[in-house]
């Protein structure tokens, strides 16, 4: 998992494969602890949650 001013990637390393997350400036980034779950936060007050599975966010939380 990579998250800097530029977005938020992860990189799968049996396929070899980064995909973006999200392109916004995020500023705070960790993993739930089922170790499939992602939550971002970034500077436009959203906080994330993304199924690393699917790929794709789940929730929005925004005002944080």
């Amino acid at each position: 998992m990579i998250a800097h001013e530029g977005g938020l990637y992860v990189y799968f390393v049996a396929s070899r494969e980064i995909i973006t997350l999200d392109e916004n400036i995020i500023i705070s980034v960790t993993f739930a602890n089922n170790n499939s779950t992602i939550i971002s936060g970034s500077v436009d007050g959203a906080v994330k949650i993304w199924d690393v599975a699917s790929r794709r966010c789940e929730k929005i939380l925004e005002g944080h």
